[in-house]
């Protein structure tokens, strides 16, 4: 698959369970990040993914900083 429209539906393009769990654990390997796959799985569009992921990697860099501003974690 070469390109995916962000809009479209991880379940409508083949997508199940078992890969909306890995997506998961991807995203923790690669980015450091926790995104159940519930929350995958409960809004299955691409973007919704994406979003999620860019939130909870907004979450851990703000965290990050407030440790580094302060020398103890928040």
């Amino acid at each position: 698959m070469d390109s995916v429209d962000t809009d479209g539906d991880f379940f409508g393009l083949g997508g199940h369970s078992l890969q909306a769990i890995r997506v998961s654990m991807l995203a923790a390997r690669e980015f450091g990040v926790d995104v159940p796959a519930a929350e995958l799985i409960f809004d299955s569009r691409f973007s919704s993914m994406v979003e999620r992921i860019q939130a909870a990697l907004h979450q851990v860099e703000t965290a990050e900083l407030a440790t580094t501003s302060t020398g103890t974690e928040v």
